[in-house]
This record gives structure tokens, C-alpha cells and sequence, in this order.
């Protein structure tokens, strides 16, 4: 019968557009096709209708979705039930979503109210003559009852770029328990006919991908599915699937088009151009290097940096033009700072200098080191080819390892510097309670206004204030943020000792004063990369109490972080004794989609088990306002979260007191390291982007 539906579904369709050849899929993770490809089943893996398909949520996109399914075998006597969804590709392969469900029963009364968690694992992709595999699992690892609980795995195959069969085997206890299958045919790159046996009943529907020229321009896609399921009625679900990192492709094609404009380079200095035409990196006519220098440092000035100092030196025997610059500026990455600077370098380098050598600074102290020869960076931007060469030859340091040119310029005086500027922020704070015994959605909103000013090198000045502005009549009154008050002096050094051990960029800072409304003390983190970045250990030790006479709770934290740059992806553990005095262990794992970062988290400490993921949002434009003595700002990062307790088999209470750090937004990864990222594995992984800010540059004048 399902069978009978889905062909006979195809072939109207198909006489709808005659002479219309159909989009085959394209089996590459390209933005465009990755909208349209694997979408949510109405159990919000990626599936038919109930059923799950194997595949996965292509990496890096997100998928919102909101349905009317009725599971009455996990829910009986329902009248209505919504269901709402957000899905995650975070790996390759592996697919994370978010269920909340709210059901209405059959005498009106609202019944449940749950949250669920659910993931899928691809473990082998289609081959030729294989199918794809992969498990499952639905409500994984939420806490409480566990309505829609199911364990599966599922094999399916695709054919002729059209037709996809699927079948699995399921072990419930609620779903999905037995033997299940489906098939779907892709009619057009908007239009799919589905049909499904989920174990207990036939299901059958479409699925609709509507303004797929949106989704081309814009990067979002939204989508339509009507179903019809075995002694339930009709199900709508919408959907709207977009990227994490923001749709790029409009931005890389015109960074493409930019460069093929631009004349070959060769080993050879190519022919000067003037400033004025801004077409290519050259040195142009020859420079005195202290005309050459000045030209540098007038024009990072204008582009807004700080603390810039330039200089030409002979590093290892080579004329090298030597930079430093502090960046606050383009706060969404570092990398399109560097690449202007890079781009500034090499334009107005003297004819004599054959390498550059760049110096990031970080609240005025060097933290990294990033060296090139000229000619190949020319290449570089001439020729997006040439990337892997350019980052293979590119010498990151640390500025304590060595004759670095950080040393070389510390005497000397640094232009624009940014000591006694103050920049003000305004940022809000949404705290809920989801689909608790409270209710369905409570909230309670505040405004942050934040206050920051660099009074020496290393040393930060912070005050925060927290005005509440709204709150919901049944929102928790025990919930509060112990960060929501504060007046904090950061004091960062390098370790003295460090880069006689071999740990060169090893970074300490003291924090002191008052952590939050009700807490003072004094806290110390240490951070210290190793194996270009790849790695790092970390430690925090604090006192903390009420006033200064009674520093009655001690913080101490180990950290070990390891880094996988293909994936922009972080692992950390982190135990000890949190910051309430809990004991226990944190682990996190983490993923950046272009600025936007992913983490999956689980505590378990003395108190509870938590588990959680958190968004990290950038709210600053990609070029702020220049540094002045007084400006305001966006917060560079916005964090919301999402935590439910586990591990336990009652009811889910609320548990915002396990495993708390010393969150100060000024640690060492943060600010130093801006946001784990100014690692030398994580600046070649990435050249690209350095790339792609030095063509706005010269196409532009700014980015």
C-alpha cells in the first residue's frame, strides 16, 4: 500500500514536468546541497516520517522544525500534541537533536510536558553496491519518564540518485521496535514522496523544499512535509534548515573573482603598482625601509589597530619587516586581522625585505609569532592554489622562544596605544525553565552593562553591573547567575620560568576582587600550549568567600585541552573542585562553525549529573567601531545554553549549581587566545581566511 503510494505520487509528478531532467544529489557536503539533503523526520532524526533513514545531518547545518505527529503509542488518549525540534550536524556523521513535546489529552486537560535527547551515528557511508549503516538512539540520555525511548540501527540505498529503500531493526521499548522500513523518491531538488512502515503502522506523506532559490542566495531552506499515518490523521511539520557558520558561498565567490584579476606572481618582484589601484600585494617603485615602515604603521593606525610597531631587522640573516599590532577591531576572528596586516606588510615592505614577520598582542603582551617569506605570500593571494605551500612555510612561534621580533620592538614606543580606553558593553541575559512542572516556558530577562579598560600591559580593569528587567510569574526563584555582579582587576604575565622548560607561551593571570554579587576573592589560571597548539594544560586555584575576612571556599581545577584543527574541533576535561565547593569532573566538546561555537557537555559532581550543549553567538559586526577613549561596543560572544539533570531515574529537577567555573569572560583562552583559537595548528588550518581579508582589503581599503 505504502509502496503503491509513493510510485504512483512519483509518476504524477513526474507528468507535471515533462522535459524536466531531475537534480540528481550531489553526493559532496557542498553548502548548497547540504540544505536539501537528509531532512528531519517527524521524530527529529534525520528520516521519513517516523522512521529514521541512515544518513546524518550534514556537518555544520542546523535544522529547526516544529510538527502536529501524534505518537499515541507512546502518548495514549492524545487529542493534540506539538512537537518542537532543533537539530545539529556536529560532526561528520554524527547527528544531535532536541525534542520538546507538549500533549493535550483527550478530555482537554494539558498533560505532558518533556524534554528528549536524541543522536544518530553514521558508521559507514553508501559505497556503490553497499548500503549506509548507522545507530541510534531517541530520549539517549534524558532524565525522568522517557516517552519516546528507542534503540535501532538502520541500513539504507540509494539508486540511480532517485530512489532510496530503508530498512531497519529497532529494540524500542516505546518505539521503533521490531522490524521497520521505508522508501522515498526524490521527484525534483524540491519534491520527495515518502513511505514507511514504523514497526506498528503505515505512514505515508510528502516533502516539500520550497524557494530553492532562496536557499541558493540566502542559505536557508525551509521545508513543508504533509504525512498521513495509520490511525492518527494528517501531520504537518515546518522546518527551516540554515548553517552554523553562515552561508559563505556568495562571499568566497567574489573573493575568487577578486583574485583572478590580479597579476601572476613569480619568485620574481612583479611590476609596481601605485597604491591608489589597490589590485594587487607589491611593493611598487623602491622604498626607504624607514619610509617603508612609516607607510606600514600609518596604515594600520587607520585601519584601527593598536600598540603597532614596525621596524626593519635582520632575522637569521634575512631583512625582515617586523610588525606588531594589537587587534580590537575585527573581533569576529583574528585571522581577518592578520590578514590585513599581512596584506599592509607586504604592500609597503622595502624593496630589500624578503620575509615578514608579524606579532599578534593581546591586552599589550605578544602571544604569538607569525612569520612568512614575501614572495610566497604574494603567491598566496594571487593564487588560492598555493595555500597549502604558504601554510606548510609559514613560522609560527611563540614571542618567548628566541630572538622574536617582539623582542626586538619592545623598547620601542608603540603608535595608537590602547592603555585608558574604555569600552562599554550592553549585552542581554535570558535565563528559562523549558517544559518543567513550573510550566511550559518561563523566563527571567536582564540587561548586563559591562565596563573595560586596559590600564598597562597584562592589566584589565572590569566592572559589571546587572539590572533585571522581566520575569514570568512561575520562573524558579532560587536560579540566579553568581556572575551577574562583579569588579574584577586581570593581571597576565608569561611564565618567567616556562620557556627555560621549553614551554614557550605559557600565560599566568591573577584575577582579584569581587566575583560576583555575594563573592570576593582571588583567583590564579594558568595555560600552558604545547605541540603547536595541539594540546594544552591548564590549572585554576582560588579562595573565594563573602568578604575578605572569611575566604571560606577554595576553587581547584586541572584542565587538559586536545584540538583536531581539521574540524575546528576542541576536547577538554576539566576536575577538581568547582567553584561551589562541589568536587567532581566536567567534560566538553566543542566545535566552531565559522564564529559560532557548539559545545556538548556533561558534569558530574558530588551534587548531580548534568548534561547540556551551549551556543556561543557572535553579536559584534565583523569591523567595529575604531578604539577611542570611550566607545561602545556589542558583545563580541553571546552564550546560551540548555541543561537537563541525568543518570537519575526521577524527575528532572533543576540543578544550575553543578560543576560552576570562575567565569570572568576574560579567561586566558578567551582573551589571549581569542576563543581557543590563536593556536599556529588552528592559523594553518585556515589560511583561507587570511586570504579572503587581505582581497577586502585591496579591493575595499577595509574588510
Amino acid at each position: 500500500m505504502i509502496l503503491a503510494f509513493v510510485f504512483a505520487t512519483h509518476a504524477l509528478l513526474q507528468a507535471a514536468q515533462v522535459g524536466t531532467a531531475p537534480a540528481a544529489r550531489d553526493p559532496r557536503d557542498s553548502s548548497r546541497e547540504a540544505l536539501r539533503r537528509d531532512n528531519l523526520s517527524m521524530a527529529g532524526l534525520p528520516g521519513l516520517i517516523n522512521v529514521p533513514t541512515a544518513s546524518s545531518t550534514p556537518s555544520g547545518m542546523v535544522d529547526f522544525a516544529f510538527t502536529t505527529a501524534k505518537t499515541q503509542s507512546a502518548l495514549p488518549n492524545v487529542k493534540v500534541q506539538r512537537n518542537a525540534f532543533i537539530a545539529f550536524g556536529f560532526l561528520p556523521r554524527i547527528s544531535i537533536s532536541l525534542r520538546g513535546t507538549v500533549r493535550q489529552d483527550t478530555l482537554g486537560n494539558e498533560g505532558t510536558r518533556d524534554l528528549s535527547d536524541n543522536v544518530q551515528v553514521l558508521l559507514f557511508t553508501e559505497g556503490r553496491r553497499t548500503p549506509a549503516f548507522a545507530i541510534g538512539a531517541q530520549d539517549a540520555f534524558s532524565a525522568g519518564a522517557t516517552y519516546f525511548k528507542a534503540r535501532y540501527a538502520v541500513a539504507s540505498k540509494s539508486f540511480a540518485d532517485r530512489y532510496r529503500l530503508t530498512v531497519g531493526y529497532g529494540l524500542g521499548p516505546t518505539l521503533l521496535k521490531g522490524i521497520f522500513g521505508g522508501a522515498e523518491i526524490f521527484v525534483t531538488r524540491w519534491a520527495a514522496a515518502l513511505g514507511e512502515f514504523d514497526g506498528r503502522k503505515y505512514n505515508a506523506g510528502l516533502r516539500l523544499l520550497p524557494l530553492p532559490a532562496l536557499a541558493d542566495w540566502a542559505g536557508v531552506q525551509p521545508r513543508v512535509d504533509v504525512a498521513w499515518q495509520q490511525g492518527a490523521g494528517v501531520a504537518v511539520a515546518l522546518g527551516l534548515r540554515t548553517s552554523l557558520s553562515g552561508h559563505r558561498d556568495g562571499n568566497r565567490e567574489e573573493s575568487r573573482d577578486v583574485a583572478s584579476r590580479l597579476p601572476a606572481t613569480s619568485a620574481v618582484r612583479p611590476s609596481p603598482v601605485t597604491r591608489s589601484e589597490r589590485s594587487t600585494i607589491d611593493a611598487g617603485h623602491a622604498r626607504e625601509s624607514d619610509g617603508g615602515t612609516r607607510a606600514v604603521t600609518a596604515e594600520l593606525v587607520a585601519q584601527g589597530f593598536e600598540n603597532v610597531r614596525s621596524a626593519v631587522v635582520s632575522d637569521a640573516g634575512s631583512p625582515t619587516l617586523a610588525v606588531e599590532y594589537e587587534n580590537r577591531r575585527f573581533n569576529r576572528d583574528e585571522l581577518d586581522a592578520l590578514g590585513i596586516v599581512m596584506a599592509v606588510a607586504a604592500r609597503y615592505a622595502p624593496d630589500s625585505v624578503t620575509r615578514m614577520r608579524v606579532t599578534i598582542r593581546r591586552v599589550d603582551v605578544p602571544v604569538i609569532v607569525v612569520a612568512s617569506g614575501i614572495a610566497l605570500y604574494r603567491a598566496f593571494i594571487d593564487d588560492p592554489r598555493a595555500s597549502q605551500s604558504f601554510a606548510d612555510q609559514l613560522d609560527i612561534i611563540s614571542p618567548a622562544a628566541g630572538r622574536t621580533a617582539a623582542n626586538m620592538l619592545a623598547n620601542g614606543g608603540a603608535a595608537d596605544p590602547s592603555r585608558f580606553k574604555l569600552d562599554l558593553f550592553g549585552r542581554p541575559r535570558i535565563e528559562t525553565a523549558v517544559l518543567t512542572e513550573l510550566g511550559i516556558f518561563e523566563s527571567r530577562e536582564s540587561l548586563m552593562a559591562d565596563a573595560w579598560m586596559q590600564l598597562a600591559p597584562g592589566v584589565v580593569l572590569n566592572a559589571r553591573r546587572t539590572v533585571a528587567t522581566t520575569e514570568s510569574p512561575n520562573f524558579p526563584s532560587f536560579v540566579s547567575d553568581p556572575n551577574s555582579d562583579r569588579l574584577l582587576l586581570h593581571v597576565a604575565r608569561p611564565l618567567p620560568w616556562a620557556a627555560h622548560l621549553g614551554l614557550a607561551g605559557a600565560l599566568t593571570q591573577l584575577s582579584i576582587g569581587r566575583f560576583g554579587h555575594t563573592e570576593v576573592g582571588v583567583a590564579d589560571e594558568v595555560d600552558v600550549p604545547l605541540l603547536d597548539g595541539r594540546v594544552s594544560l591548564g590549572a585554576t586555584l582560588g579562595v573565594l568567600g563573602t568578604n575578605v575576612r572569611n575566604l571560606d571556599r577554595a576553587v581547584a581545577l586541572a584542565v587538559a585541552r586536545v584540538r583536531y584543527a581539521p574540524w575546528d574541533v576542541t576536547a577538554s576535561l576539566t576536575a577538581g573542585r568547582f567553584r561551589n565547593g562541589d568536587a567532581g569532573a566536567m567534560g566538553e566538546l566543542s566545535r566552531f562553525f565559522g564564529n559560532t561555537a557548539l559545545t556538548l557537555y556533561l558534569k558530574s559532581t558530588e551534587l548531580a549529573s548534568v548534561a547540556g550543549m551551549r551556543v556561543e553567538l557572535p553579536l559584534a559586526p565583523a569591523r567595529e567601531l575604531a578604539p577611542a577613549r570611550i566607545r561602545p561596543r556589542f558583545p563580541d560572544v553571546h552564550k546560551q545554553g540548555l541543561q537537563a539533570t541525568v543518570f537519575t531515574h526521577v524527575a528532572a529537577e533543576l540543578h544550575e549549581d553543578v560543576g560552576l567555573l570562575l567565569e570572568t569572560d576574560h579567561d586566558i583562552a578567551r582573551a589571549y587566545r581569542s576563543r581557543d583559537r590563536l593556536q599556529a595548528v588552528t592559523i594553518r588550518m585556515h589560511v583561507e581566511s587570511i586570504r579572503e581579508a587581505a582581497l577586502r582589503w585591496l579591493t575595499n581599503g577595509h574588510p
